[in-house]
Formats: structure tokens, sequence, C-alpha cells
């Protein structure tokens, strides 16, 4: 047998994985287990109430999980409500079954919980912007002196006049009072102004958020029923 036949071989039963068992199941493993049962509930089995039995060496076989591994895995899912067992005949065999009803209101449930998340995140990681202050004249953006190139402090003309004084060299400490005065009234009405907008546009915005949050549980609830149906699945979410 070539290389090649004996990959083709290897790979001729290959068992789905569906990502959004992760969060009912737990981990990996117990997805590819609760996947595997839901393969086999879905017409393949004999009992027509969806009772499939298989022994610990069949599922190893599939799925390729250790004894203690699908011990496990079972024990979380009867925990969670997702699948029942029974034992039946002798020698004593253990039967298994998909609670359906079950595991679609969980994963619309998880479904939802994750949308509303988002938008929490969303909401709670918006950046309050804060106000830009500009006296409009004489800021010096990159961080430099304020004073001329020839070491003279600024004329107060050059920085913000109020046309009455001028000619005359100030010292820093004049200068920023005097712009300060000026300039006192102007930044607290653009402050006033900018706050005022935000607490509409904030009332605005709450309305909103709960509309949206709304609109994206149903989106989840969509999903999930989506996802149930690629599972073959009856979905029973409203």
């Amino acid at each position: 047998m070539s290389n090649v036949t004996l990959v083709k071989s290897l790979l001729s039963r290959p068992i789905a994985f569906h990502r959004s068992l992760v969060p009912v199941a737990g981990n990996v493993a117990g997805a590819v287990w609760l996947g595997q049962l839901l393969y086999w509930s879905d017409g393949r089995g004999k009992d027509p109430n969806g009772w499939i039995y298989k022994t610990q060496d069949e599922w190893e076989e599939e799925t390729g999980l250790s004894a203690d591994q699908q011990r496990n895995v079972r024990e979380l899912l009867r925990k969670q409500g997702v699948i029942e067992e029974k034992k039946k005949g002798i020698p004593c065999r253990i039967f298994y079954r998909v609670k359906l009803e079950n595991l679609a209101s969980l994963l619309a449930k998880l479904a939802a919980e994750e949308e509303a998340n988002k938008i929490l995140l969303l909401a709670t990681s918006s950046n309050v912007e804060t106000p830009h202050l500009d006296n409009g004249e004489g800021n010096n953006k990159t961080g430099e002196s304020s004073t001329s190139g020839s070491g003279e402090a600024p004329q107060l003309d050059e920085v913000k006049s109020n046309g009455k004084m001028s000619g005359k060299a100030l010292s820093n400490t004049e200068i920023t009072a005097e712009i300060t005065a000026e300039t006192t009234s102007e930044i607290t009405a653009e402050i006033t102004a900018e706050n005022t907008g935000k607490e509409k546009k904030e009332t605005l915005a709450s309305g909103e958020l709960k509309e949206k949050r709304k609109n994206q549980i149903a989106l989840a609830k969509a999903a999930a029923r989506g996802e149930l149906k690629k599972l073959g699945v009856p979905s029973f979410i409203n």
C-alpha cells in the first residue's frame, strides 16, 4: 500500500466539529463528542425515540477520546441538561439521547449573552472626547519657548492685545495673567455649550442603545436557529 493510499484510507471517515458547541460542552473534546452524538441522532440510529447505543471503544474509534475523557464529557453534559442516559439490558448497556429542546435554549441564551456583551463593550469603551481649548492666538503648539529670537519677552499685542496696551515688554507672569483673564469667559462658555450638547447626545444614545440591544438579541436568536439548522437539529427557539 502506497503512502497516498494509506493517508486516503485514514481520512476516509471524517467527523464534524461544530465550534458553536464548545461553550455548551465546555471544551473542544466535549464539542466533538456531542457533535458525533447529534450526527447519530439525526435519524441514523435504530431507536425511533432518539436513543443511541455505542460502546466506549466505538466512541474512541470515532472521536479519539479516551474512556476517561468520555466520562468527563458525559458528566458535564448531563449537568448542563443537554443529554440524558439510561441503562438497559444484561449485560448492562448505556444509551444516550440529546435533549434537543434544552440544547436549543442553551445555544440561544449563549448567543444572546455574547451579543449583549459585545454591545456593552462597545458602549463602555467609547471614550469621552475632551474639548480642545484654544485662545485663538499666540499658542505655541510645538511646546517651544514663547520668547522671540532676540530673547526678549513678547509684547502683549503680539500675544493678545486689548487695543490700549502695546509697545511695553511684559513678563511671562503678566502675559499669562492677561491672557487668562480675557479668555476665561470664552473658555467657560465653550465648555458649557459642549457639555450641554453631550448631555443631549447621551440621552439620545441611551434610547438608541436599548433599541440596538433589542435588535441584537433578536439577531442572536436567529443566529442560534441557524446553527441548529446546520447541525440538522429542530429549532425550539421562538
